[in-house]
């Protein structure tokens, strides 16, 4: 998933595989995005192209570059497998297993929170989000995008250039729809606001507020994930 001016990164898991043999290499493993949307997965390989695929989803290419190579794929709330393999056939493929990403909570309940507290009036949301869509009223300017997996939300992304109020008034409705802790949330954007360009994370609940800000670009931008 591509989300706007969003920049990967986080800890690498413990997660990670080896293979070897016949004159082929592989290893690869997983990291956490801190963003509620995506699992990167990154690299090496002695072939020039790896091949991957979920128990949902078909056979993908990825090429490598200088023996390395990197993907996404989106987060799910339930456990799930990944297959990697040297071959596009998918033999001698290895296997990572996933538990799933925790909820934030069920979208149903955001959804009624967030219209009770007005979110609506400052910018609409459906009732069943679509993946992959930018639900901001200023989609050139700003961007609200929203995860989900089984009726669960998984991820939140808002970002906006220029538009700091728009930025001020969805925060904090999204605060108040999850009980967050306002301090926090304050906490959060004036740290980031004093270290330009750097992840700062807050806690309120078991809810995680990701906050990304460089006020001299006037750019402002906030993950919310568990």
């Amino acid at each position: 998933m591509n989300l706007k001016k969003a920049v990967t990164f986080g800890a690498m898991l413990t997660i990670g595989m080896v293979m070897s043999g016949c004159g082929k290499s592989l290893s690869a493993e997983s990291h956490d995005s801190h963003n509620g949307f995506t699992i990167p997965v990154t690299g090496k390989s002695s072939e020039s192209a790896i091949y991957w695929n979920t128990d949902a989803d078909g056979t993908s290419k990825v090429k490598t570059k200088n023996g390395k190579f990197s993907f996404e794929i989106p987060s799910k709330a339930h456990k799930f497998t990944i297959d990697i393999s040297n071959n596009k056939d998918m033999s001698d493929a290895k296997t990572i297993d996933f538990k799933g990403e925790t909820a934030i909570a069920e979208y149903s309940t955001f959804y009624d929170a967030y219209d009770f507290h007005d979110g609506n009036s400052i910018n609409f949301l459906p009732t069943a989000p679509l993946a992959d869509k930018n639900y901001a009223d200023d989609t050139k300017n700003n961007a609200f995008s929203i995860h989900t997996d089984d009726g669960k939300l998984l991820g939140l992304n808002v970002y906006t250039q220029y538009d700091y109020s728009w930025f001020n008034e969805i925060v904090y409705v999204i605060g108040d729809s999850l009980n967050a802790d306002t301090a926090t949330l304050e906490a959060g954007v004036k740290s980031a606001s004093e270290k330009p360009n750097q992840y700062i994370t807050k806690k309120s609940g078991k809810i995680n507020y990701t906050f990304v800000i460089n006020t001299k670009k006037d750019t402002y931008q906030m993950f919310v994930h568990s």
